[in-house]
């Protein structure tokens, strides 16, 4: 996601997410250049690093609403997060990807919640998905996404920009 969720007492603001990601796209869609009149809506969808309840509030809504795009927040049980994100994505693909295959974690359960986000995310986007848009996937922890969404929107433009060095110069 492009930014966390801070809350004092009762007021909830958002602090946007460090690193560079989120730095470009954030600063490409709120550029105010004529090239971007093709893109009707721009969506940005993640794994929110907050739990659903503080999405509910309405603070959070005022807060979203003042952003040059819409958020759609992805919420994703600790332990199948950590299974994904710490297991399959950073204790496989990051050591396969980096020519470290010797710290490289074998361990089933790891794919099995590899494979059940990347399908949250083709479940949550495809009700979205018109024929003309353009989606930009980001990196190699949703690899398996354009595929499963393309078995359903074939017609659509899907970018894939992996933002780590592969293949070796």
């Amino acid at each position: 996601m492009p930014f966390s969720l801070e809350r004092e007492g009762e007021t909830v603001s958002l602090r946007q997410s460090s690193g560079g990601l989120v730095s470009a796209i954030k600063s490409y869609f709120e550029k105010d250049d004529p090239a971007q009149k093709k893109f009707g809506k721009k969506i940005w969808m993640g794994v929110a690093d907050f739990p659903e309840s503080e999405w509910q509030t309405g603070l959070v809504g005022q807060e979203v609403a003042k952003l040059d795009f819409d958020v759609i927040p992805l919420f994703v049980d600790k332990e199948l997060y950590r299974n994904y994100y710490n297991g399959f994505s950073n204790s496989v693909l990051w050591p396969l990807f980096h020519y470290f295959s010797s710290l490289v974690e074998h361990e089933s359960s790891y794919f099995d919640a590899y494979v059940q986000v990347n399908r949250l995310f083709a479940e949550k986007l495809l009700p979205l998905i018109m024929p003309d848009d353009t989606i930009w996937i980001h990196d190699y922890q949703v690899l398996l996404l354009p595929l499963m969404l393309r078995a359903n929107k074939f017609e659509v433009t899907i970018g894939l920009f992996l933002h780590i060095p592969f293949p070796s110069y």
